[in-house]
């Protein structure tokens, strides 16, 4: 899938989602040649060159997963915080409805048993 690019080559990418939800994507595209710099004759330093050009790549390559795993956390982290409020909404809301349905159920019991008592008075 990939081949060297000249000077002016322009290339377009097209990522579709089939889905409904919105996803995130992260491309990043480095265009340069480090086979570049022995162009010419051999010098004694060539080989501290390449060593410190992997060493330049293995390092940029360290920081970009660093940079996808911190954005990765971020976002999980956000949707387990919502997921929390939700479930925190919920509980309080069925908590306050039984307490409301006890509280009803109490009134009833004391209306129906408290009528009994005063018409048995003769009220």
């Amino acid at each position: 899938m990939f081949r060297a690019a000249g000077s002016n080559d322009i290339y377009k990418f097209c990522i579709k989602n089939g889905n409904i939800m919105m996803k995130s994507v992260m491309v990043n595209v480095r265009s340069h040649d480090p086979t570049e710099q022995g162009v010419g004759p051999y010098k004694p330093m060539e080989p501290i060159k390449k060593t410190i050009i992997r060493l330049s790549e293995s390092l940029h390559s360290i920081k970009e997963e660093q940079h996808y795993l911190r954005t990765r956390e971020r976002i999980h982290r956000d949707t387990a915080e919502d997921t929390f409020e939700r479930i925190m909404f919920w509980s309080v809301l069925a908590c306050v409805m039984l307490i409301a349905m006890g509280v009803g159920q109490l009134w009833y019991y004391h209306s129906l048993f408290g009528s009994t008592s005063s018409r048995s008075r003769g009220v």
